[in-house]
């Protein structure tokens, strides 16, 4: 194929021909979407369903709500507003929530955000968590 072979037996020109390019690609192309079903078959995997900019989703690993902002250049990532700031998450870390078991506090955020937009409020509009934990002697 690509060098001499170190053998004593004859061989002929025609038994060391490449295959045809064009028809293992597509036999090889099949045989991983077979292997590619059978997987998520077997382990019941799905495709998550897409969410859009403005939808409620819970953190699963911040273990807390924010809204979806944009989609990330990345796949199956998303850019997400929390109370705490923007964060990326992939959408395996990311479960929808019905709006209106959204967090009155991150509304209320978006409310005043929208009822004065020159007024720019400095305070965070929640206490840091570590200024509500008490302190352990």
């Amino acid at each position: 194929m690509g060098r001499r072979l170190n053998t004593k037996l004859p061989s002929t020109r025609t038994r060391t021909s490449l295959p045809n390019l064009p028809s293992l690609l597509e036999k090889e192309g099949k045989y991983r979407e077979q292997q590619r079903s059978g997987y998520n078959k077997r382990h019941s995997a799905k495709q998550a369903s897409e969410l859009q900019p403005g939808d409620y989703v819970f953190i699963k690993d911040l273990k807390r709500q924010g809204s979806v902002l944009t989609r990330h250049q990345n796949p199956r990532s998303y850019i997400i507003c929390t109370d705490q700031g923007t964060i990326r998450r992939n959408r395996s870390h990311l479960v929808a929530t019905p709006a209106s078991s959204s967090s009155p506090a991150l509304v209320s955020t978006q409310v005043r955000e929208q009822s004065s937009p020159g007024h720019h409020v400095s305070t965070p509009p929640y206490p840091s968590q570590s200024s509500s934990k008490s302190d352990r002697s």
